[in-house]
């Protein structure tokens, strides 16, 4: 039997009954087998004298695949552009937020690593998004087994561990320190996983240098509690790094993006990472088909009769 579990920002399906427990997450990745891509290729051909000419009539079919093969080979290549000219902190921020203003909703594949106090483990994650902060997340192992189960509405979590038989909710930072030990919570953990940027307008009046190199714009941002360094890259104007320091000086946390694509008229990374001391978090991106619309049943999170709420996040 199954109830409905209704918030005001969503609703997950429950069992009609639960035994409460408590327990902790642990890290939740487990070896995977990679999958592998075939690439597109193309070939030329050359001529050399032609003793008489033969009009041939093109077959359709083969245009038309010729025509879809195209698309599909240039639909996520590298972007090569001329660079938008940058005189400040605003146009700066203008730009890196166009690449993605047309991001209505996504779906995407990626690999998972992650590696905490050296034991590093393996996973493909496939997520689901739409405006304004719906995001469901299914992270499987070796031939498909589900390892974790995850739905974020706004900045809260509700993450179902099948292993533990038992399922985390609450702020999504503290369920994720939880499930994966690295603390997540200087940062958009929706707009992180997207690839999308975290730098908002309002967060100019925080910014207290801007600084330009031959191949990066580089940006000094003082919050209340922590500093925040940020590096663009000149050429495509893309987040590339960003560290967040606290005001000892010490180094807290690392996030560095790269292997930008134009995907459905978006910039996206395909390449995330996020660092702290030895431990780090890696997506690689393999698919992504944003602005294609997705059902409402894909962010529906089920949760099996008998699941116990492990260790409560406040």
């Amino acid at each position: 039997m199954w109830q409905s579990y209704t918030t005001t920002q969503g609703t997950a399906h429950w069992p009609s009954t639960s035994s409460a427990r408590r327990g902790s997450g642990g890290v939740w990745l487990s070896r995977t087998t990679p999958t592998s891509r075939t690439p597109v290729t193309s070939s030329k051909s050359s001529t050399g004298s032609i003793p008489r000419i033969r009009t041939v009539r093109p077959d359709p079919k083969a245009w038309g695949l010729l025509v879809g093969l195209l698309a599909w080979s240039c639909s996520s290549l590298p972007v090569a552009r001329t660079p938008p000219s940058i005189n400040g902190p605003r146009d700066l921020f203008q730009t890196i937020r166009s690449h993605t203003d047309s991001l209505k909703d996504i779906r995407s594949r990626a690999k998972v690593s992650i590696e905490i106090d050296g034991v590093r483990q393996k996973a493909t994650s496939i997520v689901f998004y739409r405006q304004p902060n719906n995001l469901r997340m299914e992270v499987s192992g070796t031939l498909g087994v589900s390892i974790m189960s995850a739905r974020f509405w706004s900045d809260s979590l509700l993450v179902y561990l099948p292993s533990d038989k038992g399922y985390l909710e609450g702020d999504a930072a503290r369920v994720l320190y939880q499930v994966t030990g690295m603390n997540l919570g200087y940062y958009d953990v929706q707009r992180i996983i997207l690839g999308v940027p975290t730098l908002k307008e309002s967060d100019r009046r925080y910014v207290t240098s801007f600084a330009t190199t031959p191949d990066q714009y580089v940006l000094d941002l003082h919050h209340p509690l922590y500093r925040r360094r940020v590096w663009v890259d000149r050429s495509l104007v893309t987040l590339a790094r960003e560290d967040i320091i606290d005001y000892h000086g010490s180094l807290q946390s690392s996030l560095r993006l790269s292997g930008y694509e134009q995907v459905g008229g978006c910039l996206l990374p395909t390449k995330i990472e996020i660092v702290q001391g030895g431990n780090h978090i890696q997506w690689s991106v393999e698919s992504a088909r944003p602005n294609e619309g997705l059902d409402s049943d894909v962010f529906v999170l089920n949760i099996p009769p008998g699941t116990a709420r492990l260790g409560k996040t406040p």
